[in-house]
């Protein structure tokens, strides 16, 4: 194909999918316990349910409370133990986020608190419900989310949702230590890994992600090639010379997602099917894994931040 392969034509060969989701958090993500899937994935739901009806209180002073402030860690497949400390150092890693006062910072944005609701927890579920005002890689956006603190294990755990009912999304983190305190959550008898039930899935319409294009991991935006870059179409994913069509997505946990994939070469009247796993921490990065368990790690990237031609490719036909 040539290196113009995002034309519009090929916006006539894909079938719809979702806009983008207001929240930015760069974080790649890891395999996590069936334990932490679990209860994560059934505190979740219940949070969600809840949080939708749940009215919002705006205060004069957009201060976040004392009690979700530090560094939490998305627990999508946490390994080991973070620390307060590793924020700002060589142990930060973009899974890493930092609630102040004022703002929460992760992996190249920063989101400062245009409303937070009053002291009291929403419905009495023990969660607040913010607006943010928040910028990064060129762009601003305004987001709405609602976060809700849990116990798993005795260690502390921040659910963040959206309140959106069309395109609810739900991200999982947990506390980091303070200095000092090395203890990683464990669990053992009936709440061990073994002993978990597997968790359920649910048929979704589409996957999490801003539709755009995702250069692969390690690889800089305005360094992108024909053999590092995909477009994330309406109902698909893209490279240079295959075409996957996503023909059915369920989600298996917190930020995993189980898709059937329909794939074609350029140019072939025929497609292979395959179900292919995706890990998405939030709705600009993604790591999926194959049959043959080769993975792959993206990164969204801001169209003028690309070399061209895709700078200048007209590639609204085909993400909205």
């Amino acid at each position: 194909m040539s290196e113009t392969w995002c034309s519009n034509s090929a916006a006539r060969r894909i079938a719809p999918i979702r806009s983008r989701q207001n929240v930015t958090m760069k974080r790649p993500t890891m395999k996590q316990s069936v334990t932490m899937r679990t209860h994560v994935g059934t505190m979740a739901s219940l949070t969600l349910a809840i949080l939708l009806a749940a009215p919002s209180h705006g205060v004069a002073k957009q201060l976040v409370p004392a009690q979700f402030q530090g560094v939490w860690q998305n627990m999508e497949g946490k390994t080991g133990v973070c620390k307060q400390a590793d924020w700002g150092t060589a142990a930060q890693t973009d899974t890493h986020i930092r609630i102040s006062p004022e703002s929460v910072d992760y992996h190249e944005t920063q989101c400062r608190y245009t409303s937070i609701p009053a002291s009291k927890a929403d419905s009495g579920s023990g969660a607040i419900r913010l607006t943010l005002a928040c910028r990064g890689e060129g762009e601003t956006w305004s987001a709405t989310e609602i976060w809700q603190l849990q116990k798993i294990n005795e260690q502390s755990m921040l659910l963040v949702a959206s309140p959106n009912s069309k395109h609810p999304y739900i991200f999982a983190y947990q506390q980091c230590v303070a200095a000092g305190n090395s203890t990683a959550p464990s669990g053992s008898g009936a709440s061990s890994p073994a002993n978990a039930p597997p968790a359920k899935s649910i048929a979704v319409a589409s996957l999490p992600l801003q539709r755009g294009y995702y250069v692969a991991s390690g690889t800089s935006c305005d360094q992108a090639s024909n053999a590092t870059l995909q477009l994330l179409r309406r109902g698909a994913i893209g490279a240079a010379r295959t075409l996957c069509e996503f023909k059915a997505i369920e989600q298996t946990g917190p930020t995993s997602y189980r898709v059937r994939e329909s794939c074609s070469e350029l140019g072939s009247t025929t497609a292979a099917t395959e179900t292919v796993s995706y890990e998405i921490a939030n709705d600009r990065s993604f790591t999926t894994r194959r049959a043959d368990g080769a993975d792959y790690n993206a990164r969204y990237c801001v169209q003028s931040s690309l070399p061209s031609p895709w700078r200048d490719n007209d590639i609204r036909g085909l993400i909205k």
